[in-house]
């Protein structure tokens, strides 16, 4: 059995909702609370491999609050 995620709460330094995820690794990550929609494009390549055009692929969900937040330096774990 696995505990239970924390609660909702706000950034200390942005003040930003962040809600919670655990990693595969059994982390917790904090995520905006905000769910956004990210596109992924990438090219289509025909049989001689020149790119002709594009496609995006798009999924609903919620960015890593460290990708977003300005002071996201001063909480990062050192590495020992």
């Amino acid at each position: 059995m696995t505990s239970p995620l924390p609660a909702p709460r706000q950034c200390r330094s942005s003040g930003a909702a962040l809600i919670f995820a655990r990693t595969a690794k059994g982390e917790v990550m904090p995520l905006n609370a905000e769910a956004t929609t990210v596109y992924a494009v990438r090219p289509l390549r025909d049989l001689l491999g020149v790119e002709e055009q594009t496609l995006a692929d798009h999924l609903n969900g919620h960015v890593p609050h460290w990708a977003t937040c300005p002071k996201a330096d001063a909480f990062r774990r050192k590495k020992s």
